[in-house]
């Protein structure tokens, strides 16, 4: 296999579908790395082991830490003391995702226990409708235990047929499950229904079944059997106001409550993020990146006649208006820093000169628009020849020249011994480089022409969508040279959705928990108020046959649903504040305990209760005295 110029012998092959969990996209061909034993000043590589049995975590970092002592070379030019960090690989692997699996899980939890309080309400009514029945039954030798089994039977295949049901909409609905998430958690772990996923529903189906039935059955079976047998038919019924069943309709609110306040949090974390200024402008911008080969493109000059090339080429296409390169993009996961030193500064100032290298062509500002403070963009007096110079950014100013005068100040890379003082020519606006979450750090870019590399990233700014230019793009490139590959090659608005990719993905689930979760609880609502006012029909005909008004029955419902509502909502307000730790790793420009959010989202679920409450509150405003109490 020819790649890069070199042949290769295929020496393995690995299983089909296997993926490294670190890399943005499948990889296809894997190579060995020679690793040069003289280049001790490179720390850019991660290492990973597998530790034998027994060992833990802290033993294998003193074990590295040692290593790195006993290789470590003080005197050597341009090396420094570094230490070792280690981690666990799925710890490390899942460190960002974690925070959102959990956010996900705990939303999920909720809206199984309001439907499980929805479902034991129902059941509760049902059995308390019944406890005469099952009073007879004990008369008749039934045991307590034998009357709870056979309430848990009733529920539990209440439980395995919705489990069922809800197997057959995720398999109706996996697509949509798809698109919800973000594609970085798709390539961590395909979203498929497995044997462990159905074995796991099918135990939380039986495990619901006997949540929502366990403490209607329990309640019920504990009742005392004589007092029932000497009620009629129509006074065994139960109590209007159960603290059972009310208490079980509050829970419902608390939990939808938990669910609004963290849905609103992530809504409002997308909003920010997506406001965030980035320190350049995304918009009609193609991006390709290029990795020359170290056998045809080994000499500098090789290098640069390449790129003026192909650059040239670009920006004779239609509706190009700008050309730049950089060997890192902004967002695309790579980077590059050192130490540097900056003439004129004291030695003793304790600061720690690290700045983060970039190597930019004349053009590369203007693709993205990133806005020049002060000075001067390269150009032609920055070439081979030219007096060594570079662009730093404005965090660099902040940071190293206290805000001060830096056109005419000098610094030296730390590469090497011989590397010259090069002047600070113009000062470019911060760029958001890692993350948009993250603040701009100091940057310095140096001219292409004078520090050429192999690796670049291509960046066009056009005048019309950036995708219709992938083809000629590619096609300068093969005018070029026809064996040079372009990769990731996409419009720069790519790298922008993927940046809020994640919290948009968890911002709808959460919302579509949420809003399942205030119509089960406005359903709660619901049924316990209609049944409620069924139970009290008497009371309500004898009230208005002594003179009440209508509207004062209607007041007397809606009173009662006012005071679930508000043991509700007061309950949630405390679970969210303790819930919302969760979701702090995910939130953005947003607190996790903000007190508009928490009173907003309270005062709009109130609203749900009234509204529940309003159907049966006017029934019994318009119950007739005279048919109540003939029913009686």
């Amino acid at each position: 296999m020819r790649l890069d110029g070199r042949i290769y012998t295929v020496a393995g092959v690995l299983p089909e579908g296997f993926t490294f969990p670190e890399f943005s996209e499948d990889v296809d061909v894997w190579l060995p790395n020679w690793l040069d034993p003289e280049s001790h000043g490179n720390h850019y590589m991660s290492v990973i082991g597998r530790m034998a049995p027994g060992v833990t975590l802290e033993a294998a970092t003193a074990d590295l830490a040692r290593v790195a002592q006993l290789i470590a070379r003080p005197g050597a030019p341009g090396e420094k003391a570094h230490g070792v960090t280690t981690d666990l690989w799925q710890r490390y692997l899942t460190s960002t995702s974690r925070p959102v699996l959990w956010a996900l899980w705990a939303a999920v939890g909720f809206v199984l226990l309001i439907a499980c309080a929805n479902v034991a309400n129902l059941l509760l009514v049902r059995a308390l409708a019944r406890q005469r029945d099952g009073a007879i039954r004990a008369a008749l030798g039934a045991s307590r235990g034998r009357r709870i089994q056979q309430a848990l039977a009733e529920s539990v295949l209440l439980g395995l047929v919705g489990g069922l049901v809800g197997l057959l909409l995720v398999m109706w609905g996996m697509e949509l499950v798809r698109a919800l998430l973000p594609a970085s958690m798709l390539r961590m772990t395909p979203v498929e229904l497995s044997v462990p996923a159905l074995l796991f529903s099918v135990a939380l189906s039986l495990g619901a079944g006997l949540l929502f039935g366990l403490a209607p059955a329990l309640h019920t079976s504990g009742a005392d059997v004589l007092p029932l047998l000497k009620q009629s038919g129509s006074a065994a019924g139960a109590r209007a106001n159960h603290p059972l069943r009310n208490g079980l309709v509050a829970v419902q609110l608390a939990l939808a409550l938990v669910l609004l306040v963290g849905t609103v949090l992530m809504v409002q974390t997308l909003r920010n993020l997506q406001a965030v200024d980035p320190g350049f402008d995304a918009e009609r911008v193609l991006h390709a990146r290029l990795a020359l080969p170290d056998l045809k493109y080994g000499d500098p000059d090789q290098q640069r006649g390449f790129f003026a090339d192909y650059l040239e080429r670009l920006r004779a296409l239609p509706d190009v208006e700008s050309v730049g390169m950089v060997n890192d993009a902004p967002l695309g996961g790579t980077n590059s820093n050192g130490d540097f030193t900056l003439e004129g500064a004291p030695r003793d100032s304790g600061l720690r000169y690290v700045t983060e290298y970039r190597v930019a062509s004349p053009g590369y500002f203007r693709a993205l628009r990133v806005a020049l403070r002060e000075g001067r963009d390269f150009d032609g007096r920055d070439s081979q020849k030219g007096a060594p110079s570079v662009i730093v950014n404005e965090a660099f100013v902040r940071k190293f020249l206290g805000g001060g005068e830096a056109l005419g100040r000098r610094v030296c890379l730390g590469w090497s011994d011989s590397e010259p003082f090069r002047d600070i020519v113009g000062v470019v606006a911060d760029v958001r480089h890692n993350r948009l979450t993250e603040p701009a750090q100091p940057e310095t870019y140096l001219p292409y022409e004078q520090y050429p590399v192999r690796t670049m990233s291509i960046l066009l700014r056009t005048s019309r969508e950036p995708s219709t230019l992938v083809a000629a793009v590619r096609q300068e490139l093969k005018a070029v040279d026809a064996e040079q590959p372009a990769y990731d090659v996409a419009p720069f608005l790519d790298r922008m959705d993927r940046q809020v990719s994640r919290p948009l993905a968890t911002a709808r689930l959460l919302a579509a928990f949420a809003a399942l979760a205030v119509v089960l609880a406005g359903v709660g609502v619901y049924g316990v108020m209609a049944y409620a006012v069924g139970q009290r029909t008497r009371e309500l005909g004898i009230r208005l046959a002594l003179g009440a008004h209508p509207r004062q029955v209607l007041g007397l419902v809606m009173r009662q649903g006012l005071m679930l509502t508000l043991l509700g909502v007061g309950t949630g307000l405390l679970a969210a504040f303790g819930c919302m730790r969760l979701l702090s790793a995910l939130l953005y420009g947003v607190k996790a305990h903000e007190p508009g959010v928490f009173l907003g989202v309270a005062a709009a679920l109130a609203w749900v209760s009234p509204l529940a409450t309003w159907i049966p509150a006017l029934r019994a405003s318009r119950v007739s005295p005279s048919v109540s109490l003939r029913a009686e």
